[in-house]
């Protein structure tokens, strides 16, 4: 009977411990790329910008130059080849007239994320810069890539 009383009072506490985190970590706000696009434009519309719409080339390129740089592990614009971000969204088919890359590593909050860019003279001229009219986002391992763009004409004929 003790046994039985003991295993439930200590299953209670590990679902009570459980439960403490799971709340714990719902009140925090991660970092994630819907996020990120969400205070991009709130920034934009606060400067009196329209908002940047999700490309899925742009996702595309994120992703990809996030890849590139866990799998090769720098933090840099440019790849240890040489390769500048443009590259990685023509190889994701994006065609642009304008184009730019903001990067982030070690903050787990958005808020405090979008106010370091918006600190940053570089990073601010980015989210407000009123050429871009597409957003591309990808964050894991603590890293944060976001493109933008504004895609090219369409080529004549």
């Amino acid at each position: 009977m003790r046994r039985a009383a003991a295993a439930r009072l200590g299953a209670l506490l590990l679902s009570a411990c459980l439960l403490a985190a799971a709340v714990r970590a719902a009140g925090a706000d991660p970092v994630d790329a819907r996020r990120v696009v969400a205070l991009t434009n709130e920034s934009r519309r606060q400067a009196g910008l329209p908002p940047v719409t999700v490309d899925d080339r742009l996702m595309a390129a994120a992703r990809a130059k996030l890849f590139d740089m866990l799998k090769q592990d720098y933090f840099d614009h440019r790849t240890p080849d040489g390769r500048q971000p443009w590259a990685f969204m023509q190889a994701a088919g994006y065609r642009f007239q304008a184009a730019a890359e903001n990067l982030a590593k070690g903050y787990d909050d958005g808020p405090e994320l979008q106010r370091a860019w918006m600190k940053s003279r570089g990073h601010r001229a980015n989210i407000l810069n009123p050429l871009f009219t597409e957003i591309g986002v990808a964050d894991a391992n603590g890293i944060v890539v976001v493109m933008f763009g504004r895609p090219a004409p369409p080529p004549r004929r």
